[in-house]
């Protein structure tokens, strides 16, 4: 074909030797030859040599949703009469996603209204088989901390500051910078305007599926996030080593019944990262594991943190509108910390012994209305304020 002006279209490629098979080089094709590629790995495309524009596809807005899922579910563009209201639904749900909103129609088509709100309600509680599986196939292309690199993203990081997210992964041994990089090249995570690392909500679905289905047995999950599993953990007191995250972000405030347990924690001896937040309960931690990295609790209970917690890792430590007066009785080492919020902690009398913490780089006591004795800091060099 070097004599002739062609238009080839390459789609969906995933391997580089494939793409090098058919198009190793311009001189294979005539002047004014086009080639479009499409791929989710970006990777694909700076490995070849080939000069290529890279184009990055944006999901449909409402209106073009809706007429594809329309077409797809009744065969015209406009909902039928009736199904407005739940269309909506589906197409929110998939957030622009072509190939989402194309399965979810056919699923759906020739059904009468019951069983669309039948299958509405099973989407709520998990992901649909087959865009589960069209997603998972760029999970499958990641090797083992890339893995768990997404799956932290996808549990604890979304709409985090790119920089902190890279900062706060390698304090959990994992080389940040590089493994972000690879899940945006893999189109598994976006950074917005702000920085931001973002997931679209079905990858974010698909990376907490893939830790369901590891077993329906919460406690030996390796991550938890949904609000009933995690209460089902610490009211049962079924929490194992098996846990490396928990993280309970309720939309506001809640309060925990007489059975919650937090005997559990003496079982999460693998637990690095944790948060609870809007979490209101009566009793108080005895114990909390030391493998923790990132610690974030607002409404902590207890007067000050257990005795016997030494996080030597702990990088990160949020606290707001505890009841904390003191956070130690003594001095405590904590030698990787870096970021330090006790905000709006009314209780607080005096702030820790910062000798024990020298990589301190942000400290926060806003509002904190009962404070009378600060430790001196001038040992924390790198503190921004």
């Amino acid at each position: 074909m070097r004599n002739k002006k062609v238009l080839l279209v390459v789609d969906d490629v995933d391997r580089c030797d494939h793409l090098k098979q058919l198009v190793g080089d311009k001189s294979w094709f005539g002047e004014g030859s086009r080639i479009i590629v499409t791929t989710r790995d970006q990777r694909l495309l700076t490995e070849h040599h080939i000069e290529i524009s890279s184009f990055k596809l944006s999901g449909l807005n409402d209106c073009e949703a809706l007429e594809l899922f329309c077409q797809n579910a009744f065969k015209k563009d406009l909902p039928e009469e009736g199904f407005s209201e739940l269309s909506k639904c589906f197409i929110d749900y998939v957030e622009g996603l072509p190939l989402a909103l194309k399965i979810v129609g056919r699923s759906l088509c020739n059904r009468d209204l019951e069983t669309w709100e039948s299958a509405w309600d099973r989407l709520k509680k998990s992901s649909d088989a087959k865009i589960f599986n069209s997603l998972k196939i760029s999970f499958d292309a990641l090797d083992y901390m890339e893995k768990n690199i997404f799956l932290d993203v996808a549990f604890f990081y979304k709409g985090i500051n790119k920089g902190r997210v890279i900062e706060l992964l390698k304090s959990c041994d994992f080389s940040g910078r590089y493994g972000i990089e690879v899940l945006i090249e893999k189109s598994l995570i976006t950074i917005d305007l702000v920085d931001n690392v973002e997931m679209h909500g079905l990858i974010q679905e698909m990376a907490q599926e893939i830790v369901r289905l590891e077993t329906q047995k919460p406690g030996f999950r390796n991550r938890l996030l949904h609000r009933n599993d995690i209460f089902h953990v610490f009211t049962t007191n079924t929490g194992t080593e098996a846990i490396k995250g928990i993280r309970l972000s309720l939309s506001e405030l809640e309060e925990a019944d007489s059975n919650w347990n937090f005997e559990c924690f003496s079982k999460m001896l693998k637990l690095m990262f944790l948060e609870f937040d809007n979490l209101i309960v009566s009793s108080s931690p005895k114990f909390l594991p030391n493998s923790l990295i990132i610690l974030r609790w607002s409404w902590y209970p207890s007067k000050s943190l257990p005795t016997c917690f030494g996080p030597n890792l702990l990088a990160e430590l949020e606290m707001q509108n505890s009841q904390l007066v003191e956070l130690c009785d003594g001095r405590l080492d904590l030698p990787k910390l870096k970021h330090m919020d006790l905000s709006v902690s009314k209780y607080l009398k005096k702030t820790p012994d910062f000798i024990g913490m020298p990589d301190l780089e942000h400290l926060d006591l806003k509002d904190c209305e009962g404070l009378v004795e600060v430790h001196p800091l001038q040992c924390t060099k790198n503190l921004s304020g």
